[in-house]
């Protein structure tokens, strides 16, 4: 990555700092979601867990969030599978014309360790990888034990690491 390019993904996250550290307008989430897409060149955002509460508890919410829960890809080997096929597929989407969307949307990911208990108990997570969407929502319905059966659950020990199920459960949505 160039100079310019980390500064602007330094600045970029330093901005989702800010809105999630402030009560700021929706508006301005969106603008620094897209700035952070933007400026890391990638559209598969990292987040950290605040920011990642921000983005999902707050309502109404009129955009959707494809959220990546991994670990460390050092001990977690399918999180580095899941994340290489996640960002081609996050690309690809982005790279798509989409004159019938209905709502903006965003690809993140969040590398849970141990000290993130707090966000593991309140969400009922119990094992990454774990691909979850979280639509636009006129009412705050987080934080709660995420539907593991849901149809905005994407599971990988169920469907596989592959490129083309992780298509159409985004397509899907």
């Amino acid at each position: 990555m160039s100079t310019s390019g980390l500064v602007a993904l330094v600045l970029s996250i330093s901005l989702l700092h800010v809105i999630v550290t402030a009560n700021i307008s929706e508006s301005s989430i969106l603008d620094a979601l897209k700035q952070a897409q933007k400026s890391s060149h990638r559209s598969l955002i990292s987040v950290q867990v605040d920011q990642l509460r921000t983005f999902i508890e707050r309502a109404p919410r009129s955009y959707g969030l494809f959220v990546l829960l991994s670990a460390d890809p050092r001990i977690c080997e399918p999180c580095a599978k899941v994340r290489a096929n996640l960002q081609s597929v996050s690309s690809d989407y982005a790279s798509r014309p989409r004159k019938s969307a209905k709502h903006p949307v965003f690809f993140l990911e969040l590398k849970l360790t141990q000290s993130d208990n707090e966000f593991l108990a309140a969400y009922g997570v119990r094992h990454v990888p774990m691909l979850y969407y979280f639509g636009p929502a006129r009412s705050s319905t987080f934080p709660k034990t995420l539907n593991m059966e849901s149809p905005d659950s994407f599971s990988f020990q169920e469907h596989g690491y592959g490129v083309n199920l992780m298509k159409q459960f985004v397509n899907a949505r």
